[in-house]
């Protein structure tokens, strides 16, 4: 059977696309092609290594060569990212016969467990790589030799192998993570036969080896890693913490069930375990809870708590460094995935935070309250805070013992405004991967997701800011592609114009380049392209409006269109007020002006306004405001009550109601 590789998912359904929540700070994309269709693009190549499953996974991508290593059973390979269409290189690397026999008389599965199971490829050094796999239950590594450069097409083992305990699960089923640091490896795997005892290691080193304690729940309890990466915290390098991303078990209060928590750990790369106490154990690991969920109405969390797979998008300030998640159900009722966002520097606070303790008869959860020992448990030696302190084994005695006992921190990690980016329930699949690109347009940068599942489907999502329209959803149901429009709610205004008068509607958009069309839309009507001539011009700045009519009135649609990308730039609800009541009241000889300088009338002035509409009010006073100013009492009277009477007949057309206050007679 043929396999597509991995860097491009083989899309094979159209999948309805999800609701936006109310206030959600993104617009989603999605486009969808058949496999035939995929071909056509030249965008994505066939490989066929084997007629079996070998369970692909991309392991490393060198930026340095442009090649991309692909990790399988018995089987390396590289690629070149800038041809995917050039055969790959290819590595032969079986486990050894007595291996594999050795793992079938111990009853593990034929197909899927007794082989070597590629888990690890680090860039070693310029030439070479470090690469471990399972080894039939029995992990092995060795080194690589990649060549210098890219075009050199070098690509075989050229050393002996070594054990790979410490380094590589060896249950191929138990995903491995690691990193490299100075021809340093550091792994979160587990290190036995029988799966038991999980541990993130440094090994490969000429330092001594460290582990995490060993059968500490309070450190590590059951975790399944996901991830792990360098990340550097401020301006000294010793300040550099290796972050590892894990889900794992943990007990709740009455010790009866077991609830998965995502969670964050860190190291410094430089620890090498204490003097007296956990010895060649790590003295600077810290953990946080991790927590992407949605809040209900009335205020409990539907948490999503299995993460699946993280992405860091880097930034040249590392604390703004986004960090992306993806997060699932563990929950056999409600079954949903979840894509969250965190900043780093969130990250970094709550690790800066307070210490979770356990407290009372019913292990209570709390904030540690006593006193906090120097340098405070988690710092790097050497550092920016430890300048005088050249290793770990100089810790005090009650730093090593306290961060033993309280490895937790009290505050959880929280995505940005406290929700998910995006939420996906009801479906027949899960998110399982992510990747996120930047991409520049001629208004701006936006963030492209590409989210992969366990369909064999990937979407593209497009994040775009508040206040943005739409995505466009392309779909292989049709011959033609086809296009759906949603538009977010741009800020709305509301505008006045007279009736036989001029009027403008402003609307500029942000890029030369895009273009602009109008909409109308009047009540709740659907909307209509507004149709230009000699009376409504467009113009480069916005609509213009002759001779304005009581049909001109709606709310205005300003939609600005570049690279097939839309965006509504302005909304304005235009009123059209008439030209004799506007006449009447803005007159300086207006009623108004008169009945605002007489005392003791008869009537309120206030009576008389309330012939009038709200939106007609608004334009009222606006207008009178200044008229106020302008005239003082003792002006001519007589002329003021001349006009008065084209006022009480255009105040009694319009209002039908009894009126208790009679106009006086001119």
């Amino acid at each position: 059977m043929q396999l597509l590789f991995p860097l491009v998912f083989e899309l094979m359904q159209a999948i309805d696309y999800f609701l936006m929540k109310q206030n959600q700070d993104t617009v989603f994309s999605l486009v969808l092609f058949t496999v035939s269709e995929l071909r056509e693009t030249k965008t994505s190549e066939y490989f066929s290594l084997s007629h079996h499953p070998l369970d692909y996974r991309i392991l490393l991508m060198d930026e340095d060569q442009d090649r991309i290593y692909v990790g399988s059973k018995d089987h390396i390979l590289s690629l070149n990212i800038n041809n995917i269409s050039q055969e790959p290189l290819s590595v032969f690397w079986p486990a050894s016969t007595i291996k594999v026999e050795e793992c079938k008389m111990a009853g593990k599965d034929p197909t899927h467990g007794c082989g070597n199971f590629v888990r690890v490829i680090q860039a070693f050094n310029r030439t070479h790589l470090y690469v471990c796999g399972s080894g039939a239950f029995s992990p092995v590594c060795t080194y690589l030799n990649r060549g210098r450069r890219s075009e050199d097409q070098v690509f075989m083992i050229d050393s002996k192998c070594e054990s790979g305990k410490g380094r590589c699960s060896f249950n191929p089923n138990v995903n491995t993570v690691s990193v490299m640091i100075n021809e340093e490896l550091f792994s979160g795997m587990y290190i036995d036969f029988m799966g038991t005892d999980a541990a993130i290691f440094r090994s490969l080193t000429k330092r001594n080896a460290v582990r995490t304690d060993q059968h500490n729940s309070k450190w590590l309890s059951e975790p399944m890693f996901v991830d792990a990466h360098v990340i550097p915290d401020g301006t000294d390098p010793n300040d550099a913490k290796v972050y590892f991303f894990f889900k794992e078990k943990l007990t709740d209060n009455s010790r009866s069930t077991k609830q998965i928590h995502s969670m964050i750990a860190r190291i410094c790369p430089n620890d090498t375990g204490g003097l007296r106490s956990l010895v060649n154990k790590w003295t600077t690991f810290l953990k946080a809870r991790l927590v992407c969920s949605v809040t209900d109405e009335d205020g409990p969390e539907t948490h999503f708590d299995e993460l699946e797979d993280v992405f860091l998008l880097e930034t040249d300030n590392p604390r703004t460094t986004l960090v992306y998640g993806i997060f699932t159900t563990s929950s056999s009722v409600f079954k949903g995935s979840a894509v969250c966002v965190y900043h780093l520097s969130d990250i970094q606070t709550v690790f800066n935070g307070p210490f979770a303790h356990k407290e009372g008869p019913n292990h209570q959860l709390i904030s540690y309250q006593g006193r906090i020992p120097y340098p405070r448990p988690g710092t790097c030696p050497g550092g920016a805070f430890t300048p005088n302190m050249r290793t770990t084994k100089e810790f005090p005695d009650d730093v090593v013992t306290f961060i033993r006992n309280h490895p937790l921190m009290y505050n959880s990690i929280y995505p940005i405004h406290r929700r998910p980016l995006i939420v996906r329930i009801g479906t027949d699949y899960k998110y399982t991967k992510i990747a996120v690109d930047r991409v520049n347009a001629a208004d701006g940068r936006y963030h492209v997701l590409f989210l992969g599942t366990d369909r064999g489907t990937v979407q593209k999502v497009v994040v775009l800011p508040r206040n943005s329209s739409a995505s466009e959803s392309c779909s292989h149901n049709n011959n033609e592609n086809f296009i759906q429009k949603a538009y977010r709610n741009a800020a709305e205004i509301v505008q006045y114009g007279v009736k036989n008068n001029t009027t403008f509607l402003e609307c500029v958009p942000k890029s030369p380049q895009a273009s602009v069309k109008w909409l109308l839309q009047k009540d709740k009507d659907r909307r209509k392209e507004v149709k230009l001539n000699e009376r409504i011009i467009a113009t480069s700045q916005g609509l213009l409006i002759r001779s304005v009519q009581d049909s001109d009135q709606g709310l205005y649609h300003c939609i600005a269109t570049e690279n097939s990308f839309k965006q509504t730039i302005a909304k304005i609800n235009f009123k059209v007020l008439d030209s004799e009541m506007v006449a009447v009241v803005t007159d300086k000889w207006s009623p108004w002006t008169w009945a605002s300088s007489v005392r003791a009338l008869p009537f309120h002035p206030k009576d008389i306004m309330g012939a009038f509409s709200h939106s007609e009010m608004q334009m009222i006073n606006q207008y009178c405001k200044d008229t106020r100013q302008q005239h003082q009492q003792g002006e001519e009277s007589q002329k003021t009550r001349g006009d008065y009477g084209k006022l009480k007949a255009l105040i009694n057309s319009r209002k039908s109601r009894n009126r208790r206050n009679q106009l006086p007679e001119s």
